[in-house]
């Protein structure tokens, strides 16, 4: 059930008073594997959330920041 497009819908994919498919959607290509070079290596990801980081981290100076991190880091 469409309502017939009209003459100004000869642009659209969609008509833009029914939203009915006026033409099939364009064919493109899959995307191609990026090509990888080196050697595959496993990986460890640790993930740590400090729970009220963000609200002391706003108060205070970014070279003390990075002190915390970095102790924290360490112990990690």
């Amino acid at each position: 059930m469409t309502c017939g497009g009209g003459s100004e819908a000869a642009d659209f994919a969609f008509c833009p008073r029914c939203e009915a498919r006026l033409a099939p959607a364009p064919a493109t290509p899959p995307p191609q594997p990026a090509a990888l070079e080196g050697d595959p290596r496993p990986v460890t990801v640790l993930f740590g959330d400090l729970a009220g980081f963000t609200a002391l981290s706003e108060g205070l100076d970014p070279e003390v920041v990075r002190e915390i991190q970095a102790h924290l880091f360490s112990e990690m």
